[in-house]
């Protein structure tokens, strides 16, 4: 029996787990566990990075930062395959077309653990009043149509210029840009929905020449969903139905995730708050 691990972002579990559901995969491949590459301590990269050398495939995102990631960073890890391996790349999931204003935030838990809002941050830096931020974003005031519908593009632009520079041999931004309105693909910005997942994974047994015949959806990344609001649904006009926030079992409401962000917010300096802004979404600041 063959080998294979998957060496990625939180992504990665998704993958490997749905390479698993196509019985034609798992008769000829055996699941290696590598643990989300952010996961892993700096003194136990070199140890993972060993283990790929007895894997017969390897399938890995490109991670660019090698200060953090050492050697399994994309330019070293390939001198830690065998020969006889098979090497396969595709790119980091990312698409934040239905979640505009949202970011993650570092070191700070919102309502819906690592996903804020930034116009909740930018309202609370005002001095806007929970219940006024609420009334704003129910009647879409964060953002004109016109620029829900421009960064969208920029979005799925983003990805695919990302998956040429880096010569992915798996591409997923086609797919999204074709789909992103019929159903919903992504339940945060790095979290993608099972069919993109398994986009993923029919092309890379597409490149193995094995059958996708049986492989199935499988959602992994569902625990939490940030909630697509109604002014965006029409931006962009999307078919599915509206989705409110998730966090675990627990549907979010927006009223009770704007007054928890709240909460956080005025825990933390306001310079630090101020610069976060600035940084992840500033154009809410014009």
């Amino acid at each position: 029996m063959k080998t294979f691990t998957v060496v990625a972002n939180c992504q990665s579990a998704a993958v490997a787990r749905t390479l698993q559901t196509n019985m034609h995969f798992c008769r000829e491949y055996e699941y290696v566990r590598t643990p989300p590459v952010h996961l892993i301590d700096p003194s136990r990269q070199h140890y993972y990075a060993g283990q790929l050398t007895h894997c017969d495939l390897v399938v890995y995102q490109p991670i660019i930062d090698e200060n953090k990631f050492g050697p399994l960073c994309a330019r070293r890890i390939v001198n830690f395959l065998s020969e006889s391996s098979r090497a396969i790349t595709f790119p980091s999931m990312y698409f934040d077309g239905y979640f505009p204003t949202m970011a993650s935030m570092p070191g700070v838990k919102s309502a819906l653990n690592g996903v804020h809002d930034y116009f909740i941050l930018k309202s609370y830096l005002s001095g806007l009043s929970a219940d006024e931020t609420v009334t704003a974003i129910q009647e879409g005031e964060c953002l004109a149509a016109e620029n829900v519908s421009q960064a969208c593009v920029q979005s799925i632009d983003a990805l695919a210029a990302r998956e040429e520079r880096l010569a992915c041999d798996v591409k997923i931004s086609s797919f999204i840009r074709s789909n992103y309105r019929s159903q919903k693909l992504f339940h945060q910005f790095n979290n993608p929905a099972a069919s993109v997942v398994k986009e993923v994974c029919d092309q890379i047994c597409q490149l193995l020449e094995i059958s996708t015949e049986s492989m199935r959806l499988l959602d992994v990344l569902d625990e939490i969903q940030a909630p697509i609001y109604p002014f965006v649904k029409a931006a962009l006009d999307l078919k599915f139905e509206f989705i409110s926030g998730v966090n675990g079992e627990q549907n979010v409401d927006l009223a009770d995730m704007v007054e928890y962000n709240y909460r956080i917010y005025s825990s933390q300096e306001k310079g630090f708050l101020m610069s976060m802004l600035g940084k992840k979404k500033n154009f809410l600041n014009s």
